[in-house]
């Protein structure tokens, strides 16, 4: 039981550190346009004096001039923050993916039993409940080794680990692909049978 607490403590404590990294990529997301926009203000300040001082020139030649070369500044202005924005975007987007990665493995964590590597019993009573509410027909098998204590008494619990770990892989091995056997705590074990009906599970 100890070990247990201490397993979904773990899993809890993962989860949480993950949930934490994705709103850390967030806020960086949202500084990193600000930030975007405010390396290129002072640039388009500066281009918008510019434009002003061509606007009072007497020469419609140099105007012309002028006005050109300004062009050219603003086109690489622009072309310098698309290539910013575009580098930022792709950076982040690897961090959430792989932030996302990381929730989707704790998720798994989750509802995987530690010793077995069968789904546990929060799988189970998600399983079921989907089942339920998809209007499928279930049955359910509750497997109690009868004994195991004695076997854990004699031979120690490394033997009863073994024992679990044989019984989850023999079960798996009886059932269609389709169904689900989990551990559901102890020496207990749920199978959840998909559109069986009572007979058909007999």
């Amino acid at each position: 039981a100890a070990n247990a607490i201490r397993s979904l403590a773990e899993v809890l404590n993962r989860r949480e550190y993950e949930y934490k990294e994705i709103i850390r990529i967030m806020a960086q997301a949202g500084a990193t346009m600000a930030r975007t926009g405010a390396l290129h203000s002072e640039e388009l300040q500066q281009a918008a004096g510019k434009v002003e001082q061509i606007a009072r020139l007497d020469s419609v030649q140099d105007a012309r001039r002028e006005l050109d070369a300004h062009v050219h500044e603003l086109r690489t202005i622009a072309e310098r923050a698309v290539q910013q924005g575009e580098d930022h975007a792709r950076s982040l987007n690897r961090e959430l993916e792989q932030a996302r990665a990381k929730l989707e493995h704790a998720a798994a964590l989750a509802e995987t039993d530690a010793l077995t590597g069968m789904p546990n019993r929060r799988a189970a009573e998600n399983a079921v409940e989907a089942a339920i509410a998809d209007n499928r027909v279930l049955t359910v098998l509750m497997l109690d080794l009868n004994g195991f204590k004695q076997v854990n008494d004699t031979y120690g619990h490394a033997q009863g680990d073994s024992l679990l770990r044989s019984v989850a892989h023999h079960v798996r091995r009886c059932l269609r692909e389709a169904d689900l056997v989990c551990r559901w705590g102890g020496d207990e074990f749920l199978v959840l049978l998909y559109d069986t009906p009572l007979d058909v599970a007999h």
